[in-house]
């Protein structure tokens, strides 16, 4: 009688466990989170982002959220310091291809950037 019992909740503990270990890899490698450019790194169309808990005050960044949200930090004058804020857009994930679209100053901007590496702490673009 004992092992009736047993045995439907060891299946339910495995499987729901699986499921919670699946789940949390694939958000480690998810392109959501907040995104702060590296500019020592990033070199001509390639850029380097490394995640974030939240944007630096005087560093471009992109946030993606669920729900194709975006938010992107952006550096609106030169100046000591540089004037940046924050600005909401969207944005389509297709395979290895992420479009932006997102306004500054009521200017729309559009690109198309090529994910070259995304893993937990990197982010690299081709712009």
């Amino acid at each position: 009688m004992k092992y009736r019992c047993f045995l439907p909740v060891l299946l339910i503990l495995i499987t729901g466990c699986n499921k919670e270990i699946l789940k949390s890899q694939t958000e480690k490698n998810s392109l959501l989170g907040t995104w702060v450019k590296l500019d020592r790194l990033s070199a001509g169309s390639i850029k380097v982002f490394t995640k974030q808990d939240t944007f630096k005050k005087y560093a471009f960044g992109y946030s993606f959220m669920k729900n194709n949200k975006l938010t992107v930090r952006v550096k609106l004058a030169c100046g000591k310091p540089p004037i940046y804020q924050n600005t909401e857009g969207t944005y389509q994930l297709s395979g290895k291809s992420l479009h932006l679209s997102y306004k500054v100053s009521g200017r729309p901007n559009e690109f198309d950037l090529l994910i070259k590496k995304l893993n937990p702490d990197t982010l690299i673009l081709e712009y």
